[in-house]
């Protein structure tokens, strides 16, 4: 019997039906990874926060520009703070002259006001030494908040009427806080006066309120030994039980959230055996439900519908459920830059778009509940240039996967074809389809459906006995 030989298509898929629609959103329920158009900073976004259906930013940068426009075109003047609309990622009309970086941004729980920390000591003028507020949803610098810190704030969180801050200060309204301080609404110095001997870097409340979950790079906690994290009464500063896993004294903890049920922690090292991972811990006891230990500093987190993201330059998830070998060897020193965990486990999705780093890329992240907005160094999201700030939407997704490995026919029995190709690969999809064509036919042979993700690329096959 001749062999045929066959003229084959290889197209990747989504598994759908086959009369089904394009893809709406990701198919494993997380963002999709392509970025939707938002406009740029010209420096580093360290501070995201969102209310009312705005995304403001903080930073190192004074200028801001459209999407696609090069560094230097069509720059608008944003010195230091930004607010974009969440849906569109358009400028709004929020401008106010700070003096330094701003380092941390969180709305009041009723999206009243935003609080601004950093290290300007001027705001519009005004002496505004590293905490500030604006009334929303006008924006105006409230004129009656003004508590000043002698160093950088670093982290706030709000509960009700009491601010607390985090940072590099020693004092406020020129009383001793070291590290860590509450004032209330209209800026009065609170008596909540715990002690740390590092700089604090985030703070989170627990889901009651009835706790200030903070992490740095401090040693000791009201003299307690307290490596990078520690749990204190939102009311009297006095530490409570933090149980989880140890930290070696090479850790920092970078960044803290809650999503109501649990804690969310992100942390970062230099050295061998340090952590550079993320983890997920009760509230009110600390102890850890997952620990992913990725090497590569984590730098931020957000949770969205039980997807937890995270900003690193990680190149190594070897041990992580789903995760990577280090990619050093195999992409020439590169990260990924961007990750999504299943919130159950940390189990590692199929969501891996990426930004350079410039450094280290991604720095802050936020949520309006649906979307997720990454700020950093970044100059690029998916290889196309995007500075700064990164706008990723529940829906449409419009990725595109890899073009599949060129097809190869075999036979080495009279009747049968074995075609061979290797997996595609897709920014938020892991399971894809691939339809096969013989010759020049309007129809399909066979449907195949394989699972890939950039760093595991399986050889697929199909046996055509047609």
């Amino acid at each position: 019997m001749t062999r045929r030989v066959l003229a084959l298509l290889l197209l990747p898929l989504l598994v759908l039906p086959p009369a089904a629609p394009p893809p709406a959103t990701a198919a494993e329920g997380t963002v999709v990874g392509n970025a939707a158009p938002s406009w740029q900073t010209n420096g580093i976004v360290w501070a995201l926060a969102h209310a009312r259906g705005v995304i403001y930013l903080g930073g190192d940068f004074t200028a801001v520009r459209p999407p696609g426009a090069a560094p230097g075109v069509g720059e608008v003047p944003r010195r230091h703070i930004a607010a974009f609309d969440a849906s569109t990622g358009a400028l709004l009309g929020f401008d106010h002259v700070m003096n330094g970086s701003v380092r941390s941004l969180q709305p009041s729980p009723d999206g009243t006001r935003m609080y601004a920390g950093g290290e300007f000591t001027t705001v519009d003028g005004a002496s505004r030494r590293g905490i500030a507020a604006f009334d929303l949803p006008g924006g105006a610098l409230d004129p009656d908040f003004r508590p000043a810190a002698d160093g950088r704030v670093g982290a706030i969180a709000v509960a009700g009427d009491t601010v607390y801050l985090g940072g590099l200060f020693t004092a406020v309204d020129g009383r001793a806080r070291s590290r860590l301080a509450a004032v209330s609404a209209e800026g009065r110095l609170l008596a909540w006066s715990p002690a740390a001997d590092g700089s604090v870097r985030a703070m989170t409340l627990t889901p009651d309120g009835s706790r200030v979950v903070v992490g740095g790079g401090f040693g000791t906690v009201n003299g307690v030994g307290k490596r990078a994290i520690a749990s204190l009464d939102a009311g009297t500063g006095a530490l409570h039980r933090w149980d989880g896993e140890p930290l070696p004294d090479c850790a920092q903890v970078s960044a803290l959230i809650t999503d109501g049920d649990t804690v969310y922690g992100a942390a970062e090292g230099t050295g061998g055996g340090c952590f550079d991972g993320s983890f997920a811990a009760d509230p009110m006891t600390g102890i850890e439900r997952w620990r992913d230990l990725c090497l590569g500093a984590t730098q931020s987190l957000a949770v969205i519908r039980g997807v937890v993201y995270k900003g690193s330059h990680a190149h190594q998830c070897r041990y992580a459920d789903g995760g990577f070998p280090d990619v050093k060897a195999t992409r020439k020193g590169s990260s990924w830059h961007l990750l999504g965990l299943r919130a159950s486990d940390g189990a590692m999705t199929s969501w891996v778009p990426n930004t350079n780093g410039r450094p280290l890329g991604p720095r802050v992240m936020a949520t309006d509940g649906s979307q997720l907005f990454v700020g950093g160094d970044f100059t690029t999201v998916n290889r196309e240039p995007q500075q700064g700030f990164a706008r990723f939407e529940a829906a449409p997704d419009r990725t595109v996967p890899s073009t599949p490995g060129t097809p190869v026919a075999t036979s080495v029995q009279a009747g049968r074809v074995t075609v061979t190709w290797r997996a595609s690969t897709d920014l938020d999809d892991g399971t894809l389809a691939y339809r096969i064509y013989r010759d020049d036919g309007a129809a399909p042979v066979a449907e195949v459906t394989g699972f890939s993700r950039p760093w595991l690329r399986p050889v697929l096959s199909f046996d055509d006995v047609g």
